[in-house]
Parts: C-alpha cells; structure tokens; sequence
C-alpha cells in the first residue's frame, strides 16, 4: 500500500506578477494601466459603431443653442423634424 505523503505532490505557484520584486509588479501594473488607458478611445468609437449599426443612429449628445446637452433626436423633434431610422 502506497503512503498519502507518497501521493503529496510538492506544487510550485508560478504567477507572472511575484512576490519578489515589487518594483517589477507595479511597473507591469502600470504598463497594463496604460494600455487600457489607450484603447479608451477605441472602446467609445466602437460602443458608437454599434449603436449606430443595430439602429440607434440618433443617440449622440450635442449641445444646443440654449448650451444644454440633447440626443440628436430630441434635438430634431424641438426643430420639427423627424429623425428617420
């Protein structure tokens, strides 16, 4: 019969952001800070791209003359006009 402690495996965790170096773990955060940081632009475009293509074309805010901030299609139905879809 074989022993439990025969059956024990010894595991080694290896994790890309150790205990080590603290240093190194917070210049591998900041580096993933700022690339999320840079597609933030990308995200706004693309969440726009989508509306726009399943049929929320007049969502965008714009300002208008009275400085306030309206969908475009409350914007156009102020002006009388009917935003098409």
């Amino acid at each position: 019969m074989i022993s439990k402690n025969r059956l024990r495996k010894k595991t080694t965790v290896i994790d890309s952001v150790g205990k080590a170096d603290p240093d190194r773990n917070t210049k591998i955060l900041d580096e993933a800070r700022r690339c999320w940081d840079s597609l933030q632009t990308f995200r706004k475009e693309r969440n726009r791209n989508k509306r726009y293509t399943f049929g929320d074309q007049w969502s965008d805010r714009i300002t208008d003359e009275n400085g306030r901030q309206v969908a475009e299609s409350e914007y156009m139905a102020d002006h009388g006009n009917i935003p098409l879809k």
